[in-house]
């Protein structure tokens, strides 16, 4: 584990003691350490920025940000399925023509 300390130079001495006071009594679950992983053990699907974004998600729905703007949501998520769909058919058609370049000419 890291871990990073953001201090103005005046609060070194009197922080610094503290957080070494905290890290003294930090220790990992018996275990589940970083050693004791093995091949095959189940790894987490999501990473952080699933976490960010689920927490900012969850934020916008507390806060009533979600309802609020709701349309454009819906919309940005229209528009996005309509680019999705766009550039599909476009490698579809490239793939198609691709291949039809590649078929052998006989003579």
């Amino acid at each position: 584990m890291k871990a990073d300390l953001v201090l103005t130079p005046t609060q070194v001495t009197a922080v610094v003691p503290q957080f070494d006071t905290l890290l003294d009594g930090f220790s990992f679950v018996p275990g589940q350490t970083y050693t004791d992983w093995r091949s095959g053990d189940k790894v987490a699907k999501y990473g952080l920025t699933a976490l960010i974004v689920g927490g900012a998600a969850a934020a916008a729905v507390k806060s009533g940000l979600l309802l609020k703007f709701w349309k454009l949501i819906l919309a940005a998520f229209a528009a996005l399925a309509a680019f999705l769909k766009r550039i599909y058919n476009y490698i579809k058609r490239f793939l198609a023509g691709k291949a039809s370049d590649e078929t052998p000419q006989h003579e």
